[in-house]
């Protein structure tokens, strides 16, 4: 290699005439300068950062919002606020004065900020903001009541009250206690769920007075969900005044009539000379439109439509 001949651009290429690299020792200046342009860029970043957060804090300030319990993580000009919002505070407020700045100059001014200047901020995420928690006013202290001093009452002595003699009392006949009649045996009627559909079978138990009154429940829930879906496990007591009965067993009746299409799901009950009830409507207009006899508790649950085999 000693012996290339070196004309032209070839001088530019190693080795020499000499066969030397004597510019090699020059690319070794470019390691400093790179690290420098390293290191200054790091800190013209961070600067340029951390006077866009004390930019968005001073506009803040301006408009009345406590910027203390809020982190703000700049990356570039790209900022994601965290942390809790000052009481009477919104998210969108805080987003649109560090993206827009604040309207009071002379406060801006007094911070020495130009507010014509553009805050140069590109995106602000608001996401991870949280409501301030509710203020809680202590209830005042108790104002003490004065108590007045209790005034002494004299006692009067004491008189002395003649005892006087025992008077035989008369023990009284026993009286016959009467045996109250027994209590009506509930009538329950309970509408269970099979095949997947709420409100297929009804079933009927319990006493009724009679044949009358078994037949006007059955006829209820037969005209509802059809015969192949009733169970009649009903018992006739005639023992029991049938004429006392007739109308409760008719409030029930009527209840049993809406299973299926308005009444989805529930149980009546005829118990102590009262009717009661546990039920679910189809939907909730369908128990805004209900009038039943008795009392209990109606739920509704979302539209749906049984469907029943006749």
């Amino acid at each position: 290699m000693v012996g290339r001949k070196v004309t032209g651009w070839t001088r530019y290429l190693p080795p020499n005439r000499r066969g030397k690299f004597p510019w090699k020792l020059r690319w070794l200046g470019l390691i400093p300068l790179g690290l420098l342009a390293l290191i200054g860029g790091g800190w013209a970043w961070d600067h340029m950062e951390d006077g866009l957060d004390d930019r968005a804090r001073a506009h803040l300030a301006c408009e009345g919002i406590d910027a203390d319990e809020l982190d703000m993580d700049w990356s570039y000009r790209d900022v994601t606020v965290e942390g809790e919002l000052p009481p009477g505070v919104t998210v969108d407020r805080v987003k649109q004065v560090i993206d827009g700045g604040s309207d009071d100059m002379e406060c801006l001014e007094r911070a020495g900020i130009d507010g014509s200047d553009d805050p140069g901020v590109y995106d602000v995420n608001v996401a991870g903001l949280a409501a301030a928690a509710p203020l809680v006013v202590p209830a005042p202290d108790p104002t003490a009541t004065p108590v007045p001093d209790p005034t002494a009452t004299p006692v009067p002595d004491p008189t002395a009250t003649p005892v006087p003699e025992p008077t035989a009392t008369p023990v009284p006949e026993p009286t016959a206690t009467a045996v109250p009649d027994p209590t009506a045996v509930p009538i329950a009627v309970a509408l269970n769920t099979s095949g997947g559909y709420d409100g297929r079978t009804i079933t009927l138990i319990g006493i009724v007075a009679s044949e009358a009154q078994r037949q006007t429940l059955v006829d209820a829930a037969v005209a509802s969900v059809g015969a192949g879906n009733v169970v009649d496990e009903l018992e006739i007591d005639e023992s029991r005044a049938a004429d006392g009965n007739d109308g409760l067993v008719g409030d029930l009746a009527s209840v049993v009539g809406l299973f299926g299409d308005e009444l989805i799901e529930g149980t009546a009950q005829l118990s102590d000379g009262a009717l009661t009830w546990d039920l679910l409507a189809a939907s909730p207009d369908v128990a805004a439109g209900l009038s039943l006899p008795g009392s209990g508790t109606l739920d509704a649950a979302e539209a749906r439509v049984p469907q029943f085999t006749g």
